[in-house]
């Protein structure tokens, strides 16, 4: 008798068993998993038991048929605008008269970052401060949502690394990365999802490094305040009066830390011969021609090579050719 019972629960088993797989096998794929507002989804059918080419498929937007027929296992459309819900149904009915129900959530959510190089440009200066090697670069990610009580985790990687741990997580709005080589690229993800799940977007951006400049500047007093006023940036040749000229050099795009933290150094010639008695911080000289009386010659040059002692890739020369 005991046996007669294993039997049928064994027997039981295999009819039952096989239903219960093949319900939890269906499932629906969207491209992409997180799209934007107004962004055109594909949604495609998956499952390894289930013949969809013979099944008669039923598509269905906030409840309203879109597409049906058999065979009918992919599917497009366009989704809301920002945190405007749009509920994906399919129906499946197969060849042998099972049905399954599928059911999709998608609320869009857009994300903007933003990027800010920690790198120095003069007061003057109407650009954006650009990333060099090795500089730290601040990237911000700001979701555009109208519930300002939606908690949000952020996932943040850089190239193929992903996600960095230490740097993602609860309300990790920022990541800070350090530059790449100069004229290379790096690619910043940030992967951004609410706490119940039904807000994901992701967002990938580009960011190329240059190359630190060093640009020579005509130094004047122009103001009642008696502070500094740079004119005409200075290259190629300068004629210069018995009065002299005040030459200024400033390092575009170094790192603002190591200059503020008195990192950089200048380094002054003339004539290919050091300037005596400067400061290794001195940014500018006063250069006066010689009298006509001890001039050997009617013209001089002058550079400057401002140098990182913080990193190595941070080193740049410029110069001009000063004519009395």
């Amino acid at each position: 008798m005991e046996k007669v019972i294993w039997k049928i629960i064994i027997f039981l088993g295999l009819v039952v068993t096989p239903s219960f797989v093949f319900a939890g096998v269906v499932d629906v794929s969207l491209s992409p998993q997180a799209p934007e507002p107004q962004e055109t989804v594909r949604a495609t059918l998956i499952g390894p038991l289930v013949d969809f080419d013979k099944s008669k498929i039923y598509w269905y937007i906030n409840e309203k048929v879109q597409v049906s027929g058999i065979g009918e296992k992919t599917f497009s459309f366009i989704v809301g605008e920002v945190e405007e819900k749009t509920t994906l149904d399919i129906i499946i009915i197969t060849e042998q008269g099972r049905r399954f129900d599928l059911q999709k959530i998608i609320v869009p959510t857009s994300i903007d970052l933003l990027w800010e190089a920690q790198t120095y440009t003069p007061p003057f200066y109407r650009g954006k401060a650009l990333p060099t090697e090795g500089s730290p670069i601040k990237v911000v990610a700001i979701p555009n949502t109208k519930d300002q009580k939606t908690k949000y985790t952020y996932s943040w990687g850089v190239n193929k690394l992903f996600p960095l741990v230490d740097s993602s997580g609860y309300n990790r709005t920022s990541f800070i990365l350090s530059g790449a080589k100069e004229k290379y690229s790096q690619k910043v993800v940030v992967s951004v999802s609410s706490f119940d799940g039904s807000k994901n977007t992701k967002k990938i951006i580009k960011i190329t490094s240059v190359e630190p400049a060093v640009v020579l500047y005509e130094k004047s007093i122009k103001n009642i305040l008696n502070s500094p006023f740079l004119g005409q940036a200075l290259s190629g040749a300068k004629e210069v009066n018995s009065k002299g000229l005040v030459i200024r050099a400033e390092p575009y795009f170094f790192s603002k830390t190591d200059l503020e933290n008195n990192k950089l150094e200048y380094i002054w010639k003339i004539n290919q011969s050091s300037i005596k008695n400067l400061k290794k911080q001195q940014r500018e000289i006063n250069f006066v021609p010689p009298t006509k009386e001890s001039a050997g010659q009617q013209q001089s040059s002058i550079q400057v090579t401002i140098k990182n002692t913080a990193t190595y890739a941070q080193q740049r020369s410029a110069g001009l050719s000063l004519k009395y």
